[in-house]
């Protein structure tokens, strides 16, 4: 949280997201994500509707991103730790 946290708020804005996303898509060698998967993102996980995730809320989202990593694992059948080697 705190590396994506950069204003050091206490929330991920959508920008802070975008980054967090990106991180993500490159090190599960995908296609960046757009900007409308981002905000639509930012709005799935934002249960208060404040326009930013708290730490509850980010938790969420890399529980799922954790989910569909495994998930990628067991379809590829390696491990999602050998994607970045």
């Amino acid at each position: 949280f705190e590396n994506y946290d950069v204003n050091n708020n206490g929330t991920i804005s959508l920008g802070e997201l975008g980054v967090a996303m990106y991180d993500i898509a490159g090190m599960l060698k995908l296609p960046d994500p757009t900007s409308d998967f981002i905000e639509s993102t930012l709005k799935m996980y934002d249960s208060d509707n404040s326009k930013a995730l708290d730490k509850n809320e980010f938790k969420n989202f890399v529980k799922f991103v954790l989910q569909i990593m495994m998930e990628i694992s067991m379809k590829n059948k390696t491990s999602w730790l050998k994607v970045n080697s």
